[in-house]
């Protein structure tokens, strides 16, 4: 966590392919495998000296409404994938989730369903909501 108690940054899924999600259901995606599962939450705080400190661990399943959410967003990304995969989902979007690159470097990248490159892109829960876990936790 950053100092004023905010998560560094969203968390991250497995990549994925444009060309392929236009073809999966909710169901088979690696993206429902995975909020499906239970999470081993570590959070760590910073103290006034910049030391960081274990402050709680926690088991914790996304709820149900939550990965509605969720699947609505893989939902849309499958809708746009097949129409112009270089305007996916954004945080401001839904308070769940979003879409955006997850790449080694610049170049890689992948050939969408309309033939052009762009750079791998992957799932991500929103930082917002991240935060929103962690403090009920």
């Amino acid at each position: 966590r950053k100092a004023n108690g905010q998560p560094r940054e969203a968390m991250s899924f497995p990549g994925f392919k444009t060309s392929e999600i236009v073809n999966q259901n909710w169901d088979d995606s690696v993206f429902a495998e995975k909020l499906e599962r239970k999470f081993l939450l570590v959070v760590f705080r910073m103290d006034e000296h910049e030391n960081e400190f274990l402050y709680k661990v926690s088991y914790w399943n996304m709820p149900y409404a939550d990965r509605m959410e969720a699947k609505r967003i893989w939902e849309e990304t499958k809708r746009l994938a097949a129409i112009d995969a270089k305007n996916l989902p954004k945080s401001t979007d839904s308070h769940v989730a979003h879409v955006r690159p997850k790449a080694r470097d610049g170049d890689d990248k992948e050939l969408t369903p309309q033939g052009d490159l762009v750079v791998k892109k992957c799932f991500w829960l929103n930082k917002s909501y991240i935060a929103n876990v962690v403090e009920k936790i």
